[in-house]
């Protein structure tokens, strides 16, 4: 399979939306292909016209599909963390594509370095997956990436609770308006917390 060119892309995404119901691997090929063309060319009605063709759980799936490719990308090529946080933070340094108000849109053009690698990774990886690591657009292990929550992550997110909570730690951008009583609650919880996660961390290591 390759990467159709953009002047025979919008008829290929017409046959194969008349062939929906048994072609699985059309729909992939026609959407890695509508990505790159939107990479390349900073043009999204291709993919947006795809989407739009698709059933639900099925466009559920190609948004699904391109935020984990791009988190990739955020990682270095690596597969998402069961950590949402570094997956939220890979996905910001790396997004392309973006979807508002029912369209996919252009998040960082196509002479970004992040638009020319998420093309590249259409073109070397993703329109011929592998099957374990790279999923075809419809599977549906592409709908989301696995989160699993372990002492580490929980403690980290009390604790981080306890921070935002605490009004001695308000900034510009964001302030407390938690009740005293309620602010110290979360203190005393995040002191415990940060106990256990030093126990916790020295147990593992």
């Amino acid at each position: 399979m390759d990467i159709i060119a953009s002047n025979k892309l919008s008829a290929y995404i017409t046959n194969t939306l008349k062939a929906y119901d048994s072609a699985g691997r059309r729909i992939h090929i026609a959407a890695v292909s509508a990505i790159a063309h939107a990479c390349v060319h900073g043009d999204t009605s291709l993919l947006t016209r795809l989407y739009e063709g698709l059933r639900t759980n099925d466009q559920q799936a190609l948004r699904y599909y391109i935020r984990r490719n791009q988190i990739i990308l955020g990682l270095g090529g690596e597969q998402p963390s069961n950590d949402a946080d570094t997956n939220n933070e890979a996905h910001a340094r790396a997004q392309v594509l973006d979807f508002k108000k029912g369209a996919f849109t252009i998040v960082r053009g196509p002479n970004s370095d992040e638009a020319k690698a998420f093309a590249t990774m259409c073109a070397d990886r993703l329109i011929n997956p592998d099957g374990e690591v790279d999923k075809y657009v419809l599977d549906r292990n592409n709908m989301a990436e696995q989160a699993t929550l372990g002492d580490v992550d929980a403690l980290k997110k009390l604790i981080k609770l306890a921070n935002e909570t605490d009004a001695a730690n308000d900034t510009e951008k964001r302030k407390s308006s938690v009740s005293p009583t309620i602010q110290k609650f979360f203190k005393d919880m995040g002191t415990q917390a940060e106990a256990l996660l030093k126990q916790v961390t020295l147990a593992e290591g």
